[in-house]
Protein backbone atom coordinates (compact mmCIF):
# COMPACT_ATOMS: atom_id res chain seq x y z
CA UNK A 1 0.00 0.00 0.00
CA UNK A 2 1.46 3.23 -0.92
CA UNK A 3 1.74 6.47 1.06
CA UNK A 4 0.38 8.99 -1.40
CA UNK A 5 0.99 12.64 -1.35
CA UNK A 6 0.64 15.65 -3.39
CA UNK A 7 3.63 17.95 -4.67
CA UNK A 8 3.14 21.55 -5.77
CA UNK A 9 3.79 25.45 -5.85
CA UNK A 10 1.87 27.96 -4.64
CA UNK A 11 2.18 31.12 -6.61
CA UNK A 12 2.75 34.61 -5.90
CA UNK A 13 -1.12 34.97 -6.85
CA UNK A 14 -1.73 32.56 -4.04
CA UNK A 15 -2.84 30.16 -6.26
CA UNK A 16 -1.60 26.48 -5.73
CA UNK A 17 -0.65 24.13 -8.53
CA UNK A 18 0.20 20.57 -7.73
CA UNK A 19 0.16 17.14 -8.93
CA UNK A 20 -0.38 13.54 -7.33
CA UNK A 21 2.23 10.96 -6.25
CA UNK A 22 1.71 7.28 -5.03
CA UNK A 23 4.02 5.57 -3.57
CA UNK A 24 6.13 6.85 -0.46
CA UNK A 25 4.72 10.66 0.68
CA UNK A 26 5.99 10.11 4.14
CA UNK A 27 8.49 12.39 5.61
CA UNK A 28 11.66 10.83 5.63
CA UNK A 29 11.47 10.01 2.17
CA UNK A 30 9.59 12.42 0.16
CA UNK A 31 9.51 15.00 2.06
CA UNK A 32 13.44 14.90 2.43
CA UNK A 33 14.00 14.18 -1.35
CA UNK A 34 12.03 17.37 -1.70
CA UNK A 35 14.00 19.23 0.94
CA UNK A 36 17.32 18.47 -1.06
CA UNK A 37 17.08 17.92 -4.21
CA UNK A 38 14.06 20.27 -5.48
CA UNK A 39 15.04 23.62 -4.24
CA UNK A 40 14.53 25.64 -7.03
CA UNK A 41 11.57 26.69 -8.87
CA UNK A 42 12.37 25.62 -12.40
CA UNK A 43 13.00 22.40 -10.57
CA UNK A 44 10.12 22.23 -9.11
CA UNK A 45 7.77 23.28 -12.14
CA UNK A 46 9.51 20.00 -14.00
CA UNK A 47 8.77 17.94 -11.56
CA UNK A 48 5.10 19.33 -12.09
CA UNK A 49 5.20 19.15 -15.66
CA UNK A 50 5.35 15.34 -15.56
CA UNK A 51 2.00 15.40 -14.18
CA UNK A 52 1.06 12.68 -11.81
CA UNK A 53 4.04 10.59 -10.48
CA UNK A 54 4.38 6.81 -9.35
CA UNK A 55 7.49 7.23 -7.96
CA UNK A 56 9.75 10.37 -6.54
CA UNK A 57 13.20 10.36 -7.08
CA UNK A 58 16.35 13.19 -6.87
CA UNK A 59 15.42 15.02 -10.45
CA UNK A 60 12.12 14.85 -12.47
CA UNK A 61 14.19 13.05 -14.94
CA UNK A 62 14.15 9.58 -12.70
CA UNK A 63 10.82 10.11 -11.32
CA UNK A 64 8.56 7.18 -12.55
CA UNK A 65 5.82 9.51 -14.17
CA UNK A 66 2.57 7.59 -15.06
CA UNK A 67 2.30 9.56 -18.68
CA UNK A 68 6.35 9.96 -19.70
CA UNK A 69 7.41 5.80 -18.12
CA UNK A 70 4.19 3.71 -18.63
CA UNK A 71 2.25 5.37 -21.52
CA UNK A 72 -1.05 6.85 -19.41
CA UNK A 73 -3.02 9.39 -20.34
CA UNK A 74 -1.21 12.93 -19.17
CA UNK A 75 -3.60 14.00 -16.40
CA UNK A 76 -2.99 17.65 -15.64
CA UNK A 77 -2.05 19.27 -12.77
CA UNK A 78 -4.81 20.06 -10.43
CA UNK A 79 -5.36 24.33 -9.98
CA UNK A 80 -6.79 25.66 -6.56
CA UNK A 81 -7.36 28.90 -5.40
CA UNK A 82 -5.21 28.97 -2.52
CA UNK A 83 -3.14 26.63 0.01
CA UNK A 84 -7.02 26.09 1.99
CA UNK A 85 -9.16 24.25 -1.12
CA UNK A 86 -5.59 22.29 -1.87
CA UNK A 87 -5.84 20.82 1.20
CA UNK A 88 -9.21 20.43 1.50
CA UNK A 89 -8.23 18.04 -1.81
CA UNK A 90 -4.99 16.91 -0.31
CA UNK A 91 -4.08 13.13 -0.21
CA UNK A 92 -2.40 11.61 2.85
CA UNK A 93 0.43 14.59 2.76
CA UNK A 94 0.81 17.88 0.76
CA UNK A 95 4.06 19.15 0.02
CA UNK A 96 3.81 23.14 -1.16
CA UNK A 97 6.65 24.94 -2.48
CA UNK A 98 5.95 28.54 -1.22
CA UNK A 99 7.09 31.55 -3.85
CA UNK A 100 5.61 34.16 -2.06
CA UNK A 101 8.02 37.26 -0.64
CA UNK A 102 10.81 35.77 -2.74
CA UNK A 103 10.69 32.82 -0.15
CA UNK A 104 11.72 29.38 -2.03
CA UNK A 105 10.58 27.39 0.61
CA UNK A 106 8.70 23.85 1.00
CA UNK A 107 5.74 23.24 3.24
CA UNK A 108 4.32 19.83 4.48
CA UNK A 109 0.42 19.19 5.58
CA UNK A 110 -0.70 16.19 7.26
CA UNK A 111 -4.29 14.97 6.72
CA UNK A 112 -4.06 13.22 9.61
CA UNK A 113 -3.79 15.90 12.20
CA UNK A 114 -4.77 18.82 10.55
CA UNK A 115 -1.33 20.14 10.91
CA UNK A 116 1.12 22.09 8.72
CA UNK A 117 4.77 23.57 8.77
CA UNK A 118 7.43 24.80 7.53
CA UNK A 119 9.57 21.87 6.12
CA UNK A 120 12.96 21.06 7.89
CA UNK A 121 15.76 18.57 7.40
CA UNK A 122 14.95 17.65 11.39
CA UNK A 123 11.68 16.46 10.20
CA UNK A 124 12.50 14.22 7.57
CA UNK A 125 14.38 11.95 10.26
CA UNK A 126 13.07 8.53 10.86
Amino acid sequence: MGTRSNIGIVHEDGSVRMNYCHWDGYLSHNGKLLLENYTTLEQVRALLDLGDISTLNESAETCIAYHRDRGEVLRPNMVFGGMDEAAANMEEYMYLFVTTLGLNKWMVFKQYDGSKAILTPEMCVR
